[in-house]
Formats: structure tokens, C-alpha cells, sequence
């Protein structure tokens, strides 16, 4: 597997490697595309323009009559010829033979003034920019020759190598962010590739946790359960669990510890298997050392702010007697049918406060009587405290209400109902803590009720 991923991350970084000689290739190739495309057809351009100027300057020459004789009169035709071109042409002049100008107008840069750009063809930097010097044969009267010289501004034809320009903005522009973009995912790639780790084990903690808790819906002679653990996060620190514990005893637990996600999840596997370890079930003595033991280890192994309530009990179906310890959790409700119809509401408060705050902390295990009929529901606070966009929560009076509701219902259909009640108390939204229920419809009449640490509190609903 470890070789299979090496050649997967070879395989991305020679990609990353190939792409980024490709922005460098696409980057060069468009500069000096437009470095060859625009100082050749540029300086065509000008030549172009100066062949058009130098005809128009022949044939205001003929038109002139046998043409000026002399050096002031063809002044001032290239004058009015200059003034006509004006930030088209920099200069126009006629030499002799030797070299010397015959007739001048606009100011001449020599060729060693300020920047050449290039020896042939020679271009030279002005006031006005660079302008192409470009030089033809030119008779005047009986003399022959002589020479025409113009400077035509290349500002002048670059209006019509715009789209050049912009393609050029483009192609550079797309090289440097491929290039970009190629470093920041070379950069993130270690971090991406640790994420996917990370979730990938996040994932799997997910499915073992899973797999830790109870069939959503069981069937027994002696009680149907039903059960659901949404967490907040990928994994939760809410657990529960329902499992035999010999004879016709059944054990029900609910847990809930401080914060979410992974590091809640740890603290909840330790609980968890320390409760599937413990000898508790065979007195009231045994399940209050056995709690005294567990909140001494997480005391000793977790940190201050780390803590978890838990209640735990077990189901004797021989005597119909529900024995149990709330460690400061919301107490459970035990719902039955009252004597003249109306539910009866019995919270299961006793225990002892929460596991991991106090160390020598003391438990003490409560007791019911279970009648035919009578319904158990546990829940974490993410039921009841689930709120909605007023920052009312859902209440406890809400859940009895959901139950009263579906009295007759199967602990599977009640448990639906409560949780989509919630849903839509949240209006659908994530809900910010994990949301834990158990329901338990029990069906076995007590043959004899024990009446030994038996506490009831009752409220009529």
C-alpha cells in the first residue's frame, strides 16, 4: 500500500514539475513572440508609413512646378509637410552628396543621442519617442544624388498592434498564474496529502465507533429498545450501549463527555471499555465501587476540563427491577401509565456528580420497580438543549410532549418522532453538540416488587 502511494505522489510531483517547465516555456515563448512579432512588423509598419510620407512629399514637389531650386524654398514645403504630419514625422531633411542638409525640418536626434535601439534599421530615441530613420534617393533641379531622410514616430503605427499587446497581457499573465498556482500546490500538497490522512483515519474512527454502539432496534421477550447516536462532528463523545450481562439481566448505558470530535471520542472508547471490563452487576455495593473506580481513572488519566456523565444500569427481567446510577446526567425519564390514565414521569436522579471532577467523589445506585408497559427514555443534552434561531431550546417539556403523542407507538417510532420534532424545532440546521436517545419499552410484569432503596419521584404530565 505504501509503495502504491509513493508512486502516486511521484506521479503528482513529476506532473507538478512538467507543468511548471510548461508555464516557463508559454511565458518565454509569448514574450519573445511579441518582441519578434512587434519590432519587426512595427518597423514595416513605419516603413510603410515613410514610403507613403515620401510620395506625398513628390508629388507636392511637382506640383510646385519645375520643383524649388533652392534649399528655402524646399524648407518650406517639408514645413508645411511636417506641420501637416505633425506627430507622425519627427524630422524630414534633404542631404547632398556630402552629407550636409540642404533643407531641414523638425528637430534631428543624432544617431548617437540618447538610445539607439538598433543599429540596422536605425532607430533613435527623441522627445517623442522612437522614431525609424529612413532614408531614400532624391533629385532636386539638375542635381542628382542627393538623399530625403524621415523619421517616423513608431508611436504612430502602434495603434494597430493593440490586440498584440493585449495578447500579450493575457498570455503572460496566464504563464505566471499557472506558475503560481503550480508553487501553491507544490507548497500544499504535504498538508493536503496529511488531511487526507488525517481524515481518512477520522473516517475510520467513525466506523469503529459505530460499530461500538447498539442495533438501532432490538426485540426481546422482555423489552423493545431503540437507540440513535447523531454526532456533532464525524465522531461524537456521546456514547450508549445496550448488552446482556448474564441470566436475564440487560444492561443500558448513556454517557456524555465534555467538547466534541477526536478527542472526545478517546475519552468516550476508555469509558466505554472500561464499563464492558468492571464487574458492577452483582450488588448495589459493586455498581457504586465500580463508579467510584471509574471516576478515580479518569481522574487520574484526563484533564481538568475533561469530564463525562454517565448512567448506567441494568434490567433484572427475574424481579422486574431497574438498578441504576446517574453520574450527574440529565436524569432519565421512566414514563408509565398512571392510576387513572395519565402518564406518570419518574426522573432517575440518583448517583453522584460527574466522572472526572471530583476525585473521592461518592455514588449511590437507585432503584425502580418496572411494570408492564412502562417506557424508559435517556437522552443527552443535545436533545433537549437544541435550539433554534431564537435561542429558544427544545426543552424537556417538548420531548414528554413527542412521547405522550406517540404513547402507543414502538420505541422505534417514538424515538423518530422525538428526533424529527428536533429537526425541525432546528429548522434542519447542524446541530452544534451530539444528540444521543435511547427509548426502551418494557414488557415483563414484575412478579414480586422489590421495595429495597426503591425512590420515586413523580411528576403528572
Amino acid at each position: 500500500m505504501k509503495s502504491k502511494n509513493d508512486a502516486r505522489h511521484l506521479i503528482f510531483k513529476t506532473c507538478i514539475a512538467l507543468g511548471f517547465v510548461l508555464g516557463v516555456v508559454l511565458l518565454w515563448q509569448t514574450i519573445s513572440t511579441y518582441v519578434y512579432v512587434s519590432g519587426n512588423m512595427m518597423v514595416q509598419a513605419a516603413e510603410r508609413e515613410a514610403g507613403q510620407k515620401r510620395a506625398s512629399l513628390q508629388r507636392a514637389l511637382r506640383s510646385a512646378g519645375d520643383g524649388p531650386q533652392d534649399g528655402t524654398s524646399l524648407t518650406a514645403i517639408l514645413n508645411e509637410s511636417t506641420d501637416e504630419w505633425k506627430g507622425q514625422v519627427a524630422w524630414i531633411r534633404v542631404l547632398d552628396t556630402e552629407g550636409r542638409a540642404v533643407a531641414s525640418s523638425g528637430t534631428v536626434a543624432k544617431a548617437d543621442a540618447g538610445v539607439t535601439w538598433k543599429s540596422d534599421p536605425d532607430i533613435r530615441q527623441t522627445s517623442g519617442g522612437g522614431a525609424l530613420v529612413l532614408s531614400y534617393p532624391f533629385a532636386l533641379g539638375r542635381s542628382r544624388g542627393m538623399r530625403m531622410e524621415i523619421a517616423v514616430y513608431l508611436d504612430s503605427v502602434s495603434a494597430s498592434f493593440a490586440s498584440l499587446r493585449q495578447n500579450l497581457i493575457v498570455g503572460v499573465s496566464a504563464s505566471l498564474a499557472l506558475m503560481a498556482a503550480l508553487i501553491i500546490l507544490a507548497l500544499r500538497f504535504p498538508k493536503y496529502l496529511r488531511g487526507q490522512q488525517v481524515q481518512g483515519q477520522v473516517e475510520l474512527a467513525r466506523r469503529v465507533q459505530a460499530d461500538l454502539l447498539p442495533a438501532s432496534e432490538t426485540v426481546t421477550p422482555n423489552f423493545d429498545f431503540a437507540a440513535e447516536c447523531i454526532p456533532a462532528e464525524d465522531v461524537g463523545g456521546d456514547f450508549c450501549d445496550m448488552f446482556r450481562i448474564g441470566g436475564e439481566r440487560t444492561a443500558f448505558v448513556l454517557g456524555d463527555v465534555s467538547g466534541k470530535g477526536i478527542s472526545a471520542a478517546l475519552l468516550m472508547a476508555l469509558i466505554h471499555g472500561a464499563i464492558q471490563s468492571m464487574s458492577w452487576t452483582r450488588s448495589a455495593e459493586d455498581h457504586e465501587n465500580a463508579t467510584r473506580s471509574l471516576n478515580a481513572l479518569l481522574c487520574r488519566k484526563t484533564a481538568t476540563e475533561r469530564f463525562s456523565t454517565l448512567f448506567w444500569g441494568y434490567f433484572d427481567a427475574k424481579t422486574s427491577a431497574l438498578r441504576y446510577i446517574n453520574a450527574g446526567h440529565l436524569p432519565p425519564m421512566l414514563i408509565r401509565t398512571g392510576e387513572f390514565g395519565n402518564l406518570e414521569v419518574h426522573r432517575l436522579e440518583s448517583g453522584g456528580p460527574v466522572l472526572g471532577l471530583i476525585g473521592d467523589a461518592c455514588y449511590s445506585q437507585g432503584q425502580h420497580s418496572i411494570r408492564k408497559g412502562d417506557l424508559l427514555v435517556a437522552f443527552s443534552d443535545g436533545i433537549v438543549e437544541a435550539a433554534n434561531s431564537n435561542n429558544e431550546e427544545f426543552g424537556e417539556q417538548r420531548l414528554i410532549d413527542a412521547i405522550r403523542d406517540g404513547w402507543h407507538d414502538s420505541p422505534g417510532d417514538i424515538r423518530n418522532a422525538v428526533l424529527n420534532r428536533v429537526r425541525s424545532f432546528m429548522n434542519d440546521e447542524q446541530a452544534p453538540d451530539d444528540q444521543t436517545l435511547i427509548v426502551v419499552r418494557f414488557k415483563h410484569a414484575a412478579a414480586q416488587a422489590p421495595k429495597r432503596r426503591e425512590q420515586f419521584q413523580t411528576v403528572g404530565a
